[in-house]
Parts: C-alpha cells; sequence; structure tokens
C-alpha cells in the first residue's frame, strides 16, 4: 500500500500511455513478502531509502494492456479485467518517442515469447538484482539480447529487468546513450531500484497512482 499521509494524486486508464512504466504495490502473498524482505535487507546495509513495498513493476502497451515479465514469461494483461487488487505508481518518460519505442521493444519481445517461449522468466536474475554487483549498461549487450531472442535462444527476465532493458533499447535507437536512460546493466534494478532511480530521473515524472480496484 502507498504510504498513509502524503497528497495522493489518482489516475485512471484512461490517462495512462504506452511506454508508462507502472511499480505494483505488494499484495500480502509469501511472494511479495518476500521480495520485500529482501529490497529491505539491501536497504538497511546501503542506508539507501525506498519503499520496499514495491515488488513488481510492467511497461503499458496502451491505456488498457500492460507487458510484464511474471511466472510464465513475458506476457500481456488487461487492466480492466486484471490485476485488480493491486495499487501501481505509474512514473512517464518525458520523451514521448522514447516511451513509445519501449512499449514497441516489449511489444516485440512479447510476440517472440508468444511464438516460442522464448522469453521466460528468471528467478536468479532477481535475487541476484539485490546481492550482485553490476557493470554499466551497454548497448552490445542489450543487442545480443534482442538478438538471441529474434534466432529462438532465448533470454530470461525479471519484472523490473525488462522495464528497464526496453527503455534503455529505446533510449540507443533514439541518440541517447543506454546509460543516459538507466546507468548500470538492466539486470540490476530489483522493483525497489527501479523507483529510486525513476524517481531521480531527469527523462521521468510521477504522473500519480492507479487504484486497486478502480478501472474506468
Amino acid at each position: 500500500m502507498p504510504a498513509v499521509g502524503l497528497e495522493i494524486s489518482y489516475i485512471n486508464n484512461d490517462q495512462l500511455m504506452p511506454g508508462d512504466i507502472l511499480l505494483k504495490y505488494g499484495d500480502g502473498s509469501a511472494l511479495s513478502g518476500l521480495i520485500s524482505w529482501g529490497q529491505s535487507l539491501i536497504q538497511s546495509k546501503t542506508t539507501k531509502q525506498g519503499n520496499s513495498n514495491i515488488v513488481h513493476a510492467g511497461i503499458m502497451l496502451d491505456g488498457e494492456n500492460i507487458i510484464e515479465s511474471q511466472g510464465s514469461g513475458v506476457t500481456k494483461n488487461n487492466l480492466r479485467t486484471h490485476n485488480l487488487n493491486y495499487d501501481y505508481e505509474v512514473y512517464r518518460c518525458l520523451l514521448t518517442n522514447v516511451a513509445e519505442m519501449a512499449a514497441s521493444v516489449a511489444s516485440l519481445i512479447l510476440a517472440h515469447h508468444s511464438a516460442s517461449k522464448t522469453a521466460k522468466y528468471s528467478i536468479a536474475g532477481a535475487a541476484g538484482s539485490l546481492f550482485k554487483n553490476h557493470p554499466a549498461a551497454n548497448i552490445g549487450v542489450l543487442n545480443a539480447t534482442l538478438q538471441a531472442l529474434s534466432t529462438g535462444k532465448g533470454q530470461k527476465f525479471f519484472c523490473s529487468q525488462f522495464v528497464v532493458c526496453t527503455f534503455q533499447y529505446a533510449a540507443a535507437q533514439n541518440g541517447l546513450s543506454a546509460q543516459s536512460m538507466f546507468e548500470l546493466s538492466n539486470s540490476a534494478y530489483s522493483p525497489n531500484k527501479l523507483k529510486d532511480d525513476l524517481f531521480k530521473s531527469q527523462f521521468f515524472y510521477k504522473a500519480g497512482m492507479l487504484q486497486r480496484g478502480i478501472r474506468i
């Protein structure tokens, strides 16, 4: 749940745009609790601030459908009929062309996975994002990732890694460096670290909250 006592601006589905990043609050499940615990542990060791209750991330394809990496791999869900029991923070990229391309990249990865199951979920990657040191973002690695998908070799993603990957690639295709959008390798971004970087980024702003049970 979002913090109590803070002024919150709520938005609805009709205000969502392609490329919006949705950060999901935990639902009280065992998996959400484990992710939250791991993130809070890292915070206590690094003195970093943040909300460890952010446990998942996805990217909007349009005003209704979110593309996300979860148990079955990269999948698409309609927010008007699915995920109704979750609150989301919504972050929007100031560069519309980058946001729209990121959504297109996500759609392309989804298409590859739907056809040949090449974009599976990475449990090990999700754990590694919390406890490993990670290199800087590298466009060569990003190109190799998409090449592996297109040739059927496959690539595993965890949720926030998938989102960061789409934006790093989109930035590079629009004349920016992948590092300028997100500094580190996409494998470094737990859901909470993604929120921290979005909050500080010159390219993103918080568009509002999408409230549970309200999908107008």
